[in-house]
């Protein structure tokens, strides 16, 4: 299947991108009162700028440094019916591929 192969390559080369991709700094709330942005200094978009949810970005991320061979076997599971999430689950997603 084609659109299996196009997807999970799309999903690699997103999760290169988000990996090489400053990350944005999180606004920490003095008191009761959160501080106006100061401009120019948190200037990296969030996932949420860019629209894309957490998810996605996880499994992005994770897909980008899996080894081809185990992206041809995913490939095959996504063909015989499996999702790109399960299947990806399959090849060790949760086995501790930080970065």
């Amino acid at each position: 299947m084609l659109s299996a192969r196009i997807e999970i390559d799309a999903l690699r080369q997103l999760g290169g991108m988000l990996r090489a991709t400053e990350r944005a700094k999180g606004d920490l709330k003095q008191g009761s009162v959160v501080p106006k942005k100061n401009h120019g200094e948190n200037d990296a978009p969030t996932l949420s700028d860019l629209g894309i949810n957490k998810k996605t970005s996880s499994l992005a991320q994770k897909l980008s440094v899996l080894p081809a061979g185990e992206v041809a076997t995913m490939e095959t599971s996504v063909r015989t019916g499996s999702s790109i999430t399960q299947a990806a689950k399959g090849n060790g997603e949760g086995e501790g591929n930080e970065k």
